[in-house]
């Protein structure tokens, strides 16, 4: 259909469709593409979500869409497996118009006929092959057994039985990555960037594209780590592809919410649904994608099953082989409000200076904003936004803001970071006076300190020592319940005799 069809069929049904702008805008502020829908679709939960999320909530999947705009340049192909109706084909289109070609494969046909239509309304079908089919390791026919119109997923091998929340299957063709690359022009592509999501069958998918991955033309492949994947054989297969990856010279990163802007984290296995970023070795990515602060989903606890004791020792460990930040923890709001942080911040208020600049760094809820005297300016900074002037940065990847301030505060922070004398350090810099917590060997040691998820384990001589050799004179340490407040000011200059 021309766009001019799409309006003449819109207009027969008055009241009945809408367009729903992008979120992203051109430079003067119009919507960057408009998406058709009809009032009935958001009876259906997938397409209910991209239009909550996308009105309401600040953009579907921001940060992975910003990471988009940011790195497609003239002159890539973006190949969008599992397109859906095309969200992420158009923000793909309108990174460097008419300079981007888009390949965008989708197995259901009625998903097929919206997207072609969101494309036709928009105008760039010129930069667009769309492909009806289901990706896999191998061609044929396969089972594509549906769900909402974003969850429908292929039938695995000798699988015959309807599982919990899904409908009978209809037949669809499956193809191989590599089998659909034969027919485009790669001499005219500069880079390919993926993005997958294909409701746990991405390994196989993988496998199937092996010839285009071992080519060097590969950037970024950003593929799915869903709930499918908690099924032994699927996480099975799901390690596997990561390491395959990592053999063919990408690294694995996340953000910290799927909605929400931040910093890339390096990504370790978890039981955890998200986007995973599978970077190039020499792709250039930014220290921060940012989004402009608003309401966010809040993410169900299906989207982070609960670990066993033994199973959260496990991943902290491997967290700390990684030097990785446990990003879906800080992005889990709920798992923020702690008892203890409000006679953190009343104390630790007591020794700030009134009308000073402090720092909060790791500040959780901003509780500590609560305490401080009227003119004093509170600065936030978080692994991400807490709220609209918070700044956001990983410092497990040492992203320290710039310039000094009156104070810095580390209220149950120190016991999260894989560097602590880098940090330390850094602070020596940035400020006189620090204030930190800690909980230290003397109250919790061995497993439990992985069990609470720390990285790291000093004794309060431990720690104090450390202090000194990071240029902090002898800190007045006090101890309060299960942890200790450590006071640290910088030695006074010399004065010359």
């Amino acid at each position: 259909m021309s766009r001019e069809e799409v309006l003449a069929e819109m207009s027969r049904r008055p009241g009945e469709w809408f367009l729903l702008p992008s979120v992203f805008r051109r430079p003067d502020q119009t919507p960057a593409f408009q998406m058709p829908m009809l009032r009935q679709d958001l009876a259906d939960l997938g397409a209910a979500s991209l239009f909550l999320r996308e009105s309401r909530l600040g953009g579907f999947e921001y940060p992975t869409r910003r990471f988009f705009l940011d790195h497609l340049a003239p002159g890539d192909l973006f190949i969008d497996v599992g397109a859906h109706w095309g969200l992420y084909t158009l923000t793909a289109t309108t990174a460097y118009p008419g300079q981007v070609r888009v390949l965008a494969v989708e197995p259901h046909p009625d998903n097929v006929a919206r997207l072609r239509q969101w494309v036709d309304y928009n105008e760039v079908a010129g930069q667009v092959r769309v492909v009806e089919a289901a990706l896999s390791d191998a061609p044929g026919q396969g089972g594509l057994f549906l769900n909402t119109t974003m969850g429908h997923r292929l039938a695995q091998d000798k699988e015959t039985a309807i599982p919990p929340g899904y409908r009978a299957p209809i037949q669809v063709q499956v193809e191989t990555l590599d089998r659909l690359m034969a027919a485009e022009h790669m001499s005219e592509v500069k880079r390919v960037i993926i993005k997958m999501d294909v409701e746990g069958n991405e390994p196989r998918v993988l496998l199937g594209a092996l010839d285009l991955l071992k080519s060097g033309q590969v950037g970024a492949v950003v593929w799915e780590r869903g709930r499918e994947h908690n099924k032994p054989e699927n996480h099975r297969m799901f390690v596997e592809a990561l390491s395959i990856l990592s053999d063919l010279g990408f690294d694995p990163f996340r953000f910290p919410h799927e909605d929400a802007g931040g910093p890339l984290v390096p990504y370790v296995p978890s039981t955890e649904s998200c986007n995973i970023l599978s970077l190039a070795r020499d792709f250039p990515r930014n220290a921060l994608y940012p989004k402009p602060w608003g309401p966010l989903l809040v993410q169900g606890a299906d989207m982070r099953p609960a670990m066993s004791r033994p199973q959260y020792i496990d991943f902290i460990t491997r967290l700390m082989r990684a030097k990785a930040t446990d990003a879906g923890r800080w992005s889990s709001w709920e798992r923020l409000f702690d008892p203890a942080s409000h006679l953190r911040a009343g104390l630790a208020a007591q020794h700030l200076p009134p009308g000073g600049r402090v720092l909060d760094l790791g500040c959780g809820l901003m509780t500590l904003r609560e305490y401080l005297t009227p003119g004093t300016a509170y600065i936030p900074l978080d692994l991400m936004a807490r709220g609209a002037q918070c700044l956001v940065a990983d410092l497990n990847q040492g992203h320290y803001p710039s310039g000094r301030v009156d104070a810095v505060t580390m209220l149950f922070l120190l016991e999260f970071i894989h560097d602590p004398r880098a940090l330390l350090t850094w602070a020596k810099g940035a400020t006189d006076l620090l204030i930190l917590t800690y909980v230290p060997l003397e109250r919790l040691s061995g497993d439990d300190r992985r069990a609470a998820g720390f990285f790291n384990d000093f004794s309060v001589a431990s720690l104090t020592g450390l202090l000194n050799e990071c240029g902090w004179a002898a800190p007045r340490v006090e101890p309060l319940a299960g942890e200790f407040f450590f006071i640290c000011q910088a030695p006074a200059p010399e004065t010359a005799p």
